[in-house]
């Protein structure tokens, strides 16, 4: 965040850091325009994994194929709820409701979720069901 050598308030980067991190993090990196390293950033909470720059196109095309591997309304109503919790929503009853009714959406718009159960009752593996990245 280099903003403050120009005099100027990193507008975009600095509320997400301020929401996401520690106040004294956000400070620190907001105040002194000090770059960080990819593993201060995982560290930090900042992104998932940090991975050498030699492996990243691999580990980019490993998650993209993983993610890939579900239901496309299942992952866009996901990412929707995502969106919305904890951006307008920040209640538990309200956030279970948005819960409940983004389940409701999927149902309407996919068989996933009755197939995911059908398998798991099955003694099956779902994608992702039991792995630990």
């Amino acid at each position: 965040m280099p903003e403050i050598g120009f005099g100027a308030y990193p507008q975009f980067s600095g509320p997400g850091a301020q929401i996401q991190l520690t106040a004294k993090r956000a400070a620190w990196l907001v105040l002194t325009a000090q770059r960080i390293d990819g593993r201060t950033a995982e560290s930090w909470g900042m992104v998932n994994r940090s991975v050498p720059l030699a492996g990243l196109m691999d580990e980019a095309e490993r998650l993209a194929k993983a993610v890939s591997a579900f239901d496309p309304v299942v992952l866009s109503e996901s990412k929707r709820a995502l969106d919305v919790i904890p951006a307008t929503i920040s209640g538990w009853r309200q956030a279970f409701e948005h819960g409940l009714s983004t389940n409701a959406r999927i149902r309407s718009s996919s068989a996933a979720q009755a197939e995911g159960f059908t398998r798991f009752s099955a003694g099956e593996r779902n994608p992702g069901q039991g792995r630990s990245t």
